[in-house]
């Protein structure tokens, strides 16, 4: 029997990028384990406005979002630790290094396509960003699937 795949996305707050990410993972495929965290989390009662938006227009429901802080045991809950920018990638590198082998970059499959922080970016920004993270999440979906 095949292991269920897990999928842990990480950004730096938990509050824009990485709660888009595990819900556009979670529509596409329902035989993964999918969850977020961010490394210096927002501690506020949901995701922001703009990704609720980003989600809502979509049509990907989602339940409120309580950010969380990334702990070193999610290297052992979650396969795939996937990062939503360099800056957390060399961060999460740094400290945990012998974890290496479980760290990802969300542009793995697509270098040319980034996804910078778009906390306090004009919504115009903002979609961007949202909009490259629903191609990169697919391009995981895909991997994730053997396609």
């Amino acid at each position: 029997m095949e292991q269920i795949k897990s999928v842990l996305f990480v950004c730096i707050g938990n509050h824009c990028r990485s709660p888009v990410a595990q819900h556009l993972l979670m529509s596409l495929n329902n035989n993964i384990n999918v969850s977020s965290a961010g490394i210096s989390p927002l501690f506020s009662n949901d995701m922001h406005p703009l990704s609720r938006e980003f989600l809502d227009s979509k049509n990907i429901n989602h339940a409120v979002h309580h950010p969380r802080k990334f702990d070193v045991s999610d290297f052992d809950k979650f396969n795939y630790i996937i990062v939503l920018d360099d800056i957390i990638g060399a961060q999460l590198l740094r400290k945990y290094s012998q974890h290496s082998s479980k760290i990802f970059k969300i542009n793995h499959f697509t270098p040319s396509i980034y996804t910078p922080d778009p906390f306090k970016l004009s919504e115009i920004k903002y979609n961007q960003i949202m909009c490259n993270i629903d191609t990169l999440v697919s391009n995981w979906n895909n991997f994730l699937v053997g396609k």
